[in-house]
């Protein structure tokens, strides 16, 4: 089975083999994925983070052999933790974006190769390990602060509820699916809002009980959440309240800790 790896900002993944079929996901730069089946224009693939299906334009695909394997498994990849980094190809002009959530390897300082190619980012990644990760959560989670909803996003070009919640996991180190149906059966529940810690996540139903949103709590009153872009809001029992209006959004179903 054919491997391949993201060597783009990001690759669009779609519910069907179409250039006008809805995206369902992304690959960010440096995460890698098993080539399940292609035609001429099309490759559908499973992602290795978290096992997410879908497909990909055949031309942003990047196959890596045997050899190209071992030598990521070499190094402990970093996930970049700044929402938009600038990198670039050493000996060569122009920028290209590197965002949150993203894979990199063999990194020193600002510098970074892949496959024999050196890049350097513009600025460094942010570094110093907090002994709480509740707080890093918190911080990872306000990277994100007014990106624009995206349906299938996971970057902050563009982010929906499940993939901001998984990239600001993955950002600290822990790996959750990618739906919010999928992320539900993880964790341990919180019984109420009031036992809650910020870092908790909280999940929301539908008027049939399915789970179609999620966020963020920063404490028990506040969640941050992708619902039009990236915010916090009230929060209580009930579910997520429009500040301005005083209507409830989002029934509150579940809390889990995951952590």
């Amino acid at each position: 089975m054919n491997k391949g790896i993201c060597i783009f900002t990001y690759i669009p993944v779609r519910k069907e083999p179409s250039e006008a079929s809805e995206m369902v996901s992304q690959i960010l730069f440096g995460e890698t994925y098993k080539i399940l089946e292609q035609n001429q224009k099309w490759q559908y693939i499973e992602l290795d983070f978290d096992g997410y299906k879908g497909w990909i334009d055949y031309k942003l695909s990047y196959i890596i052999d045997n050899q190209k394997l071992s030598w990521i498994a070499g190094f402990k990849n970093v996930t970049v933790n700044i929402p938009i980094c600038k990198a670039r190809e050493t000996n060569k002009s122009g920028l290209f974006h590197i965002l949150a959530g993203s894979n990199i390897y063999d990194l020193h300082g600002k510098n970074f190769s892949l496959f024999g190619i050196s890049y350097q980012l513009e600025e460094l990644l942010l570094t110093g390990k907090q002994s709480n990760i509740n707080k890093v959560i918190d911080s990872a989670s306000k990277l994100f602060i007014n990106t624009p909803y995206l349906w299938g996003g996971r970057s902050a070009f563009g982010i929906d509820c499940s993939g901001f919640v998984q990239t600001v996991f993955k950002i600290v180190g822990i790996n959750l699916p990618r739906d919010a149906n999928q992320q539900v059966t993880r964790g341990i529940e919180v019984n109420s809002l009031s036992d809650t810690i910020p870092g908790d996540v909280a999940f929301f139903k539908n008027e049939e009980g399915k789970i179609v949103h999620t966020g963020i709590l920063v404490s028990g009153n506040e969640i941050i959440h992708s619902s039009g872009y990236v915010h916090i809001a009230p929060i209580d029992e009930k579910g997520i309240l429009n500040s301005e209006t005083q209507i409830y959004t989002h029934e509150l179903a579940v809390v889990k800790r995951m952590i």
